[in-house]
């Protein structure tokens, strides 16, 4: 396959190329795109440090959820691709959504201590108390912390302080 720009591959292109199983995640290689490769083989490789498929496509590398959503939607996605069960590696359609940063920072799911996996409030042993958080691209923008008999506090007015922010409320 010759070099070619991003803005240059099509939802066309790439469904000449490539066939994409929407249950499995997978794409597979239609046409052969180097000597190493077979017809049929599944398309990219897994990148260990971040989680993340990649695939190389015209003599650049891609995130494969990238190039699976130009696939499916016909266009490269303006914003980030968010996978739902935060599998980086699962390229399913029906785990995949486009998000702007602020929903992908708000979409991430809640700590492992959290209580009752309440988004942004989550228990910290050392202190004793609940420590409810608002972090936003990757800076923490809000943080109190509340006695254990102030649960319903904590996320009352944290819902409130992410409306204040132009956010709507996760917690409930």
């Amino acid at each position: 396959m010759s070099t070619m720009l991003k803005s240059e591959i099509t939802q066309a292109i790439l469904r000449e190329c490539l066939a994409y199983d929407i249950n499995t995640g997978f794409l597979s290689w239609l046409k052969k795109p180097n000597k190493k490769t077979c017809v049929g083989a599944r398309a990219g490789s897994y990148v260990s440090t971040n989680g993340f498929r990649t695939i190389s496509l015209f003599g650049k590398t891609y995130p494969e959820h990238h190039v699976i959503w130009c696939w499916v939607h016909g266009y490269w996605p303006k914003y980030r691709i968010y996978h739902k069960d935060q599998n980086h590696a699962n390229n399913a359609l029906a785990n995949l959504q486009e998000l702007t940063v602020g929903q992908c920072t708000l979409a991430n799911s809640a700590r492992k201590n959290a209580k009752g996996k309440k988004h942004g409030i989550w228990w910290c042993k050392k202190r004793e108390r609940y420590i409810s958080e608002i972090m936003y691209q990757r800076k923490k923008v809000f943080q109190r912390t509340y006695p254990i008999d102030q649960l319903n506090i904590a996320i009352k007015e944290r819902n409130q302080k992410l409306i204040e922010l132009g956010f709507h409320p996760v917690c409930k």
